[in-house]
Formats: C-alpha cells, sequence, structure tokens
C-alpha cells in the first residue's frame, strides 16, 4: 500500500508543476474509504489522473486497468510508474472491441466516462455486464460530463450504486415525472422526482466526489455572411456536386461545408475578412485557438491562411506529431492553432501562452464537449488573474 501522503511526495518529485495535495483531492481520498466504486467528478485542471491513481496506490493495487483517450496514455503510464502501479492503458474503441477480454480481479478506471456512450451504446453495455458480476474497484473519471440528462445519469447508477436498476425503462419511471412519447416506446422526461436537475442528482450521491467548475471567460459574438443557397434548402439538391441529400444529417453536414467552404476548397473570403478583422480588434491577443467542429472546415481554413502563422491538429494529426505540432505553437510569439474535437483531451499547455479562443464552426447539441475545449485556454489548477476570451461564430 502507498499511503496518501507517501504519493505526494512521489508527484512532488516527479512533477514541478506539483506542489501538494488540494483540499478537494484529499477529499475525495477520505471519500474512497468507505467506498469501492466512485465517480470523480472533477472540472480541468484539478489532478483526475494523478488522484484516481493514487486512490488505487492506496488500496495496495500493483495492476490498474485504465481506459482513456488516446492523447493521454502516456502521462497515465508516467504517473502509474510512479507509484509502482502496472497499467494496461487502451482506448474507449479498444474496450468495447468484442475480442477484448479482461482479467476479473483487476481495477478500472474509466476516464472520459461518457465516451464508453448512451445505455444503448455498445462500450456501456460492455462495461455495465461486467460490472453486474464482478466486485472489483471502479473510479469513473470525467471533467466536463454529459450529464444533462436522465440517460447519463442512468449509466452512472447503474454502475455505482451498490444495489442497482440495471433496466432503463424502470428506473426512469421511479426517478423521474414522464411524459408519454407516441413515436418512441421511451417517455419523455419531465423532471426528476426529488432533485433538481442531472447535476443535482449526481452531486448528491454519496459515491461522487464533485468539485464545482468555477472557470469563467469573456464571450464575444462574430457574425459570419449567411451564404445561403435556397434550392438546396428547399430541395435538399446540391449543385455543386450534382446530388440529393439522403438524409437531415447529411444535409446537416454539407450544409456547414457550403457555409464556409468554397468552389475551390478554400474558407470563403469574407469569413476571412471578419476573422481578420476580429483579430485586429483584438491586438492583446496574439495567438488564438480555432475550433472547427468539421474536420472539412479545419483543413480548409489551414490551406487558406498565410503560410508560418498557422498550425492544426484534427482526427488525422499522427499521435506522435500533436506534440511537436502543440510545442511549436505555444514556442511561438504569434500564431494561431486550429483544431477539432481532437483537441479535448490530451493537448495540455495552451494555457500558458493562449488567452483567446474563436469557435468557428460550432458544436450542436454537446455544451460538454464545447465546455472541456473551451478548456484549453483556461487556467489549470486556479485563476491566473488573466482574462479569457471566447468568440462563438454565428451565421446571419
Amino acid at each position: 500500500m502507498t499511503t496518501w501522503e507517501q504519493s505526494e511526495a512521489i508527484f512532488q518529485g516527479l512533477d514541478p508543476k506539483f506542489k501538494s495535495w488540494k483540499q478537494s483531492q484529499t477529499e475525495a481520498y477520505y471519500k474512497w474509504q468507505t467506498l469501492k466504486r466512485m465517480l470523480l467528478f472533477f472540472p480541468t485542471g484539478e489532478g483526475k489522473t494523478k488522484v484516481s491513481l493514487a486512490l488505487m496506490a492506496y488500496r495496495g493495487h500493483k495492476k490498474v486497468i485504465v481506459i482513456a483517450p488516446p492523447k493521454t496514455h502516456a502521462s497515465w503510464k508516467l504517473d502509474a510508474a510512479a507509484l509502482g502501479i502496472e497499467v494496461r492503458v487502451e482506448s474507449v474503441e479498444k474496450f468495447r472491441m468484442p475480442g477484448t477480454k479482461y482479467p476479473k480481479d483487476v481495477p478500472f478506471i474509466i476516464d472520459e466516462f461518457h465516451k464508453l456512450g448512451s445505455h444503448t451504446g455498445a462500450g456501456w453495455k460492455k462495461f455495465n455486464r461486467m460490472m453486474a458480476r464482478l466486485t472489483v474497484d471502479v473510479i469513473l473519471a470525467s471533467a466536463t460530463p454529459n450529464y444533462n440528462d436522465a440517460e447519463r445519469v442512468f449509466c452512472l447508477t447503474a454502475i455505482l450504486e451498490e444495489k442497482p436498476v440495471r433496466d432503463f425503462l424502470e428506473w426512469l419511471v421511479n426517478t423521474c415525472e414522464v411524459k408519454a412519447n407516441p413515436f418512441s416506446a421511451i417517455p419523455d422526461v419531465v423532471r426528476f422526482r426529488q432533485y433538481d436537475s442531472a447535476l443535482d442528482f449526481l452531486v448528491k450521491q454519496p459515491y461522487t466526489a464533485y468539485v464545482e467548475d468555477t472557470a469563467s471567460w469573456t464571450p464575444e459574438e462574430l457574425v459570419l455572411e449567411d451564404f445561403r443557397d435556397d434550392v438546396f434548402e428547399d430541395y435538399g439538391y446540391d449543385s455543386e456536386i450534382h446530388k440529393i441529400m439522403n438524409s437531415d444529417m447529411e444535409k446537416r453536414h454539407r450544409r456547414v461545408n457550403k457555409q464556409f467552404i468554397n468552389e475551390v476548397g478554400l474558407i470563403r473570403g469574407a469569413h476571412m475578412i471578419d476573422m481578420w478583422g476580429l483579430f485586429a480588434k483584438h491586438p492583446e491577443h496574439k495567438k488564438w485557438l480555432i475550433f472547427c467542429n468539421h474536420k472539412t472546415v479545419a483543413q480548409a481554413l489551414y490551406k487558406t491562411a498565410p503560410d508560418g502563422l498557422m498550425w492544426k491538429i484534427d482526427g488525422d494529426t499522427p499521435t506522435g506529431t500533436v506534440t511537436s505540432v502543440l510545442m511549436n505553437f505555444i514556442g511561438t510569439e504569434r500564431g494561431f492553432l486550429i483544431g477539432t474535437t481532437a483537441l479535448a483531451t490530451g493537448v495540455d499547455g495552451i494555457d500558458k501562452t493562449c488567452h483567446a479562443m474563436l469557435i468557428l464552426d460550432d458544436i450542436v447539441g454537446d455544451d460538454s464537449l464545447r465546455r472541456q475545449l473551451i478548456g484549453r485556454i483556461l487556467p489549470r489548477g486556479g485563476d491566473d488573474g488573466i482574462e479569457r476570451l471566447v468568440v462563438t461564430a454565428t451565421i446571419k
């Protein structure tokens, strides 16, 4: 067993940025003494990796299975090795493969738990089946979990409660006020019966170690010209590629490309002028993080922008290249880092030199992921007194 105090001393010697355990982290340690399964509900900068591994070391575990985003695997292995823990670190994609098997007596840490999916998702269903028959220690960790609906809360209760209700419909009817949905066997949720919200539900559970997210930033809007195609909108026909859209999803994605990208594959000139006007308006910000939800928009912007000023990290960026791209951006005096959701994890350090973000191509329907991406420019571990600017582009 490695005591809490010993883990603190080990991390002090390993990481110059680590000073000591925070009160919130120590409170999680005290709570863990009476639990076998915990939700580590910490915002970015509260040290989820170190805390969860130290809690496992306190229990005397020498082997731990960690399911986490690939870009974070190196840091998991480094911290685990310092505590003398052998970790098997894998991605959610690897975990949910039918052929991926795990021993019955090794504890789990699931980072970014919501990435396992909904109650019908292959990842969550597999983990739920495992936890129904195993008694190993489990820590579920997330900085900005997608716990904005009852279904996500159910996914947690099924894993964390001592005697959980594992049938979603039964849990839903018992926990929430519902109303019939004529188009679905699952009723719509009106409200939780005993809690104000999903967040309120989770915070008040005995298995939750919670730290409130108090980060703040200055919001601003950038209005871009609407390049509406009436034929496309009315009939679903795209004359540029001579195709009728087959679904609403295909139409939504194609609409984004048409709004941002011209016929030669570059960002529309009007948008570039507006963006450069924004940057000139804020000369105090010499570095910007530019988020694009669609990889096509990110790549078009990268091709359009001046050479030497732009860097890009998207889903096609090799894992081994991410660090060098990030270091080049951090080390430059002026520049722009274009990124997709690949920026959500494994790219710490941007906040030290970049304090402004432009959300050019926004996420629809996932506020938690947007918050996680904004977290790239927010101070880690406490307020540093520097104002952060988050500009969201809108089409009008």
